[in-house]
């Protein structure tokens, strides 16, 4: 999160070990990602839950935005994995493969 929006978080237990499979310019890929429960400090701007915040990667615009869990499966979120993984509200670690 600092590097898509300058701010910073507390890092708690891990959720999601996931391995995503995929073709990126013609080669085979293997992404490994960690997932972590976090906390915003309290003084975050990102804890406004009215507006949509921005942020950038790459040259690339973001949009970060609070939903209730109930509504994350109509919510273009990515990696779409996360749309029902975290509306079960999960316990200990899981292990996701994707894409193989």
């Amino acid at each position: 999160m600092l590097e898509e929006t300058g701010e910073h978080l507390e890092c708690r237990e891990l959720l999601f070990v996931v391995e995503n499979f995929f073709e990126y310019n013609g080669k085979p890929q293997h992404e490994v990602g960690l997932y972590f429960r976090s906390t915003l400090r309290p003084d975050s701007y990102l804890r406004d839950k009215v507006i949509s915040h921005k942020g950038i990667e790459d040259n690339k615009a973001l949009e970060f935005r609070w939903f209730q869990l109930v509504e994350l499966e109509s919510v273009n979120l990515h990696p779409a994995f996360l749309r029902g993984a975290l509306a079960a509200q999960p316990v200990g670690v899981s292990h996701i493969v994707q894409g193989k």
